[in-house]
């Protein structure tokens, strides 16, 4: 009789499966359990470490709920801080074409502020343009030493005061300041002697022009083993 029960239970299994694999909706959940199901505010820790700010910003706009997920946990967690027009999705076709008006350019402004105020996990730094300051970059690189890449482009110009804190990212392998005043000699001194790792390295067009001397640009690079790729278009007198 238990032979029976047995065979009767392995034979209904079978029946089950061939019914799943037939029907691959069956697959999903008897509850038709989606991924917007799931608790959005215990997943956004691990999904934001891969979005970015345009990929929250997207999320932030569908609910009241979203915003406040976003507004709370998100831009805390928020791996890739690309703050530039295109990282942002602001820039959809071309520049010429999406001028803000001066309300939408400071909540612009304000909103990217917010982010750099808030995040703590960052791997990546991208900003551009001028609204950037010396107290916002501070405290954001303060706030995220796992930083691996630090770009900026056409910025304003940075103090060594608010770069020191660039000097406690270990883990720091791209530093990109392409069209900027940033830090100097004694920056550039102080970095090779906290990080010799950097994979690349630009300074087009940048204060080094200015600020860093050529014997300095040399021993810099000296200290870097690992740099496979340098950028220094304007510095004629290396």
């Amino acid at each position: 009789m238990e032979g029976d029960n047995t065979d009767m239970e392995t034979a209904k299994m079978e029946m089950q499966s061939k019914e799943q694999h037939e029907n691959p909706e069956n697959l999903i959940s008897p509850f038709n359990t989606t991924f917007l199901d799931l608790p959005l505010m215990d997943l956004m820790p691990i999904i934001a470490q891969y979005l970015e700010p345009q990929d929250l910003f997207a999320l932030r706009c569908t609910s009241h709920y979203c915003k406040h997920v976003v507004d709370d946990v998100g831009f805390t967690y928020l791996g890739i801080v690309d703050l530039t027009y295109s990282g942002c999705g602001w820039w959809t076709y071309s520049k010429y074409f999406d001028r803000p008006g001066e309300k939408k350019y400071n909540s612009r402004i304000a909103i990217r502020e917010r982010i750099m105020q808030k995040c703590r996990k960052a791997r990546k730094l991208k900003v551009a343009k001028d609204w950037i300051t010396n107290d916002l970059m501070y405290e954001f690189l303060k706030n995220n030493p796992s930083l691996e890449e630090f770009e900026l482009d056409e910025s304003s110009p940075i103090s060594n005061e608010a770069l020191k804190p660039l000097l406690n990212c270990k883990n720091l392998t791209v530093l990109k300041v392409p069209y900027s005043q940033c830090g100097d000699n004694e920056f550039l001194r102080s970095l090779s002697q906290h990080n010799n790792h950097l994979l690349k390295i630009d300074f087009e067009a940048s204060s080094c022009r200015t600020s860093y001397s050529p014997q300095v640009i040399k021993e810099f690079i000296s200290k870097q083993p690992h740099l496979q790729y340098i950028r220094f278009a304007v510095c004629r007198r290396l």
